[in-house]
């Protein structure tokens, strides 16, 4: 991910200006004209925040209620935007349940701003079965592997 855009001043005080400042942020990135450096500002910022509640700094409800303020801000395109952050974050917490918790949390709190489908294309199947978007992960794999077959 590129440079820090979420200093951990605002992570502290979170309450009294943090939010304010990071949706501050996260509207001023969406003021810009569309470009691949806004664009990876805005990743790194919805990275920044979702790790913090992946790690346990942040509460997932408070990282939700701001989530969807900013989809209000970033609403065409807020799916594209979203899941390669939720994508990369699933990668650095597989090994640890405690993070895996915080992020199953994270993205079942962020449902509602996600499409289902843009989930299942993107996510492990374990994680989908957790969240209770597939039934059971083995089936869903071997639905894959049925249907890729049938592609070749």
């Amino acid at each position: 991910m590129a440079a820090s855009v979420l200093p951990t001043d605002w992570i502290k005080n979170w309450e009294k200006s943090g939010k304010n400042d990071f949706l501050q942020l996260c509207q001023d990135l969406a003021g810009k004209p569309s470009s691949e450096v806004f664009l990876k500002d805005l990743q790194t910022a919805l990275y920044e925040l979702c790790w913090n509640v992946v790690q346990g700094s942040l509460k997932v409800d408070v990282a939700a209620s701001l989530l969807a303020d900013v989809m209000v801000s970033v609403r065409p395109v807020w799916p594209s935007y979203l899941c390669p952050v939720l994508t990369n974050i699933e990668t650095g917490c597989l090994e640890d349940k405690h993070k895996r918790d915080h992020f199953t949390q994270l993205v079942g709190a962020c449902l509602f701003c996600v499409p289902d489908a843009v989930l299942k294309e993107r996510l492990d199947p374990e994680t989908l079965e957790s969240l209770g978007l597939i039934k059971q992960a083995q089936q869903f794999n071997q639905k894959i592997v049925k249907i890729k077959t049938k592609l070749l």
